[in-house]
């Protein structure tokens, strides 16, 4: 009797074994698969975010405002731009926070001994993309100014990731000079109704920015 219990325990450990081992192979085939997948998901991001893929063209018949450096101006506060045109746009003026000297030379490349006076500002959400930037630069510094400014456009224009619907707006975004009055502006909420419509969402925003310019004359122009 003894033997056959023994025999029986013995049984029931190899099972026991066994049923442990299966488990344990389980969980790793599991494990296996699940880095497998996490890894396709990596190198689809990646490819993603190469670059590789064809940028949106877009077109647009509307009239550019030509920039106008050697302009005649009023000696207008940068403030009393800024009001116009925040009045203007009203609640679709999205930037509030300013940004500082260090910001415009570390982000825009723009030195600090350049500029007489400026406000800038982008969004406090870092969705939006909206950014204004006036700057009154000093003597014989607007050239400087305005090739830092065109040469920052110009990278976020081709290089920069931008959610899909900040693209149009991206791609509509100007610099404009009057005098020594230097401009980045890209302003405008586009509305629902070119959620679908790329092209139509760009020269909204096209319209926009040249309404800001057309404002900013008003005031500069002589």
């Amino acid at each position: 009797m003894k033997k056959l219990l023994a025999l029986l325990l013995a049984l029931l450990l190899v099972a026991a074994t066994f049923a442990g081992c299966g488990k344990k192979n389980d969980e790793t085939t599991l494990d296996t698969e699940t880095e497998s997948g996490n890894e396709i998901i990596e190198d689809t991001n990646e490819e993603d975010n190469s670059g590789n893929f064809p940028k949106p063209e877009f077109t647009t018949d509307i009239e550019l405002v030509e920039n106008k450096p050697d302009a005649q101006t009023n000696d207008v506060a940068l403030e009393d731009i800024h009001t116009a045109v925040r009045e203007l746009l009203g609640e679709n003026y999205l930037p509030s926070m300013p940004l500082d000297n260090e910001y415009l030379k570390e982000t825009y490349g723009i030195q600090p001994e350049w500029i007489e006076n400026f406000i800038a500002e982008i969004p406090m959400i870092s969705f939006h993309v909206d950014t204004f930037i006036a700057i009154k630069a000093v003597d014989g510094q607007a050239d400087n100014v305005e090739k830092a400014l065109n040469d920052y456009c110009a990278y976020v224009k081709e290089n920069s990731l931008q959610y899909p619907a900040n693209v149009p707006k991206v791609n509509a975004s100007r610099v404009y000079r009057a005098g020594n009055y230097v401009f980045y502006i890209m302003l405008g909420v586009i509305p629902e109704e070119y959620m679908d419509d790329e092209n139509g969402a760009y020269n909204f925003s096209v319209q926009s920015n040249e309404n800001v310019i057309a404002k900013i004359n008003e005031l500069l122009i002589k």
